[in-house]
């Protein structure tokens, strides 16, 4: 049965980039859902504030990021600026992952 309203999160790997190499490093988050009206208004917000800003009202919470010394590293805005800050296109792909896990077809052809 499908329910009228969605679970409030889902989740979804994300594939971050990382500089030099060829490979990509799969990050799992948890995202919140939201609306169509609201994303589009997220979307309108987003080009008034810096990223770490804008996709910490997306995500609930990740795991498959360590810090230096192998610890994995709870979400929090300051782990996702560090995160953002070091991985440029990681901004990009974070919301392509959302998006895609929001708006993609499940149906297999």
């Amino acid at each position: 049965m499908l329910k009228i309203n969605p679970n409030p999160t889902f989740s979804a790997t994300v594939q971050i980039s990382v500089p030099g190499s060829e490979k990509t490093i799969p990050v799992k988050i948890v995202f919140r859902h939201r609306t169509m009206k609201q994303i589009t208004a997220w979307f309108k917000l987003q080009e008034k504030r810096d990223s770490a800003e804008a996709l910490e009202e997306l995500i609930d919470s990740w795991s498959g990021i360590e810090d230096d010394k192998g610890n994995e590293i709870d979400f929090s805005r300051e782990a996702l600026s560090t995160l953002l800050e070091n991985y440029q296109p990681a901004t990009n792909e974070i919301i392509r992952g959302y998006m895609y896990e929001l708006a993609q077809s499940k149906v297999k052809n």
